[in-house]
């Protein structure tokens, strides 16, 4: 008999297995890296005092980098749909990203390859930014 292999898309949906499944909210997230894997932290920003908050964070989810490649697709997919239907998705200055003007403290300035990566970053912050601010 031949070996079969079982890609994701060949399982049927099993919309069954989703009752144990327990939604929560999320308003932040928090991203860690490794060699391996993307480490997301999500949470709450729950307000404390003084027009102060502080984010309850309460689910941790790693996934590997093919996945989260995958998941940039589909997350801009969605996005791109969501924004065709609802119209542009704003987002409030107050958590815009702030440009990028000089590398983060601990960046190796002297290693070429630091210094690409932190304009490529840099370019993408740019880019945000000027498409969320262009009309305004």
């Amino acid at each position: 008999m031949e070996d079969q292999k079982l890609n994701d898309a060949d399982v049927e949906d099993q919309s069954d297995d989703l009752d144990d499944v327990v939604p929560v909210d999320a308003n932040n997230v928090r991203f860690e890296m490794t060699a391996w894997d993307l480490r997301m932290l999500f949470g709450q920003l729950m307000p404390i005092s003084e027009g102060r908050g502080q984010v309850d964070w309460h689910t941790d989810v790693t996934i590997p980098w093919a996945q989260a490649k995958l998941m940039h697709l589909y997350l801009g997919m969605n996005l791109t749909l969501y924004e065709r239907e609802n119209g542009k998705i704003t987002i409030p200055v107050s958590v815009m990203p702030s440009p990028l003007s000089a590398p983060p403290e601990g960046v190796d300035t002297s290693n070429a390859e630091a210094i690409e990566t932190f304009h490529a970053v840099q370019s993408i912050v740019k880019a945000f930014r000027e498409s969320q601010l262009q009309g305004k």
